[in-house]
């Protein structure tokens, strides 16, 4: 059975995920959000960690954690992070059209 990650290990994976945001956001900036709410997902694991929680396995229940701890605003920025990635994932109003992408060899138009 898998260790879970540690703390240093989710802050590490949340940095990396906010890189590779960086790095994408001109060619595919819809994913590059969705990336960023998986860095604020590691941030989360790491917060609940230094607290002395244990790690959520869901968003609801990340959520809810931190209104119990009283983490209201975190709670708030993350169940909007979460909304707005699904929205970029899901829904097709926020889906943008082939023009919308700069030209580059991985998306051709």
């Amino acid at each position: 059975m898998a260790q879970d990650p540690t703390l240093r290990e989710h802050l590490f994976q949340g940095k990396r995920n906010e890189k590779i945001a960086q790095w994408l956001f001109p060619i595919a900036p819809d994913w590059a959000i969705v990336i960023l709410f998986y860095a604020s997902v590691r941030y989360a694991s790491a917060l609940e960690i230094h607290l002395g929680w244990k790690v959520s396995r869901s968003h609801f229940q990340r959520i809810a954690q931190l209104r119990r701890g009283r983490y209201h605003l975190l709670a708030n920025l993350y169940r909007n992070a979460y909304e707005i990635s699904r929205k970029w994932r899901y829904q097709s109003p926020f889906f943008l059209p082939p023009s919308f992408y700069p030209k580059h060899p991985l998306f051709p138009q």
